[in-house]
C-alpha cells in the first residue's frame, strides 16, 4: 500500500508509518466493504489516508543517508 500510494500520489511515503497505521486503515477498509461501499472507493479513501498520515519525515535526508543511499529507487522518481 505504501508503494502504491507513492506512485498514485507522487509523494514519498514511509513504509514504517504505513505499517504502524495499518490497523486503522485496514479496519476502515473492512468496515466500508461490509456496508457495501465499492472497492474502488474503499481503496481511494485508504490511499488518501495513507498519503495524509504516512509521509516521510525527512525525504531529502533519506536520499543522502537513508535507505535510498543503497540504490533503492522511489516509485516517485520513476
Amino acid at each position: 500500500m505504501a508503494y502504491s500510494t507513492e506512485a498514485l500520489k507522487s509523494c514519498l511515503i514511509s513504509t514504517q508509518k504505513t505499517a504502524r497505521t495499518a490497523p486503522h486503515w485496514l479496519s476502515l477498509m473492512v468496515e466500508k466493504i461490509n456496508v457495501g461501499v465499492s472497492l474502488k472507493e474503499v481503496l481511494r479513501e485508504s490511499i488518501d489516508m495513507i498519503a495524509k498520515l504516512c509521509k516521510r519525515a525527512h525525504p531529502k535526508r533519506d536520499l543522502k543517508d537513508g535507505l535510498y543511499q543503497f540504490g533503492v529507487i522511489s516509485l516517485v522518481d520513476i
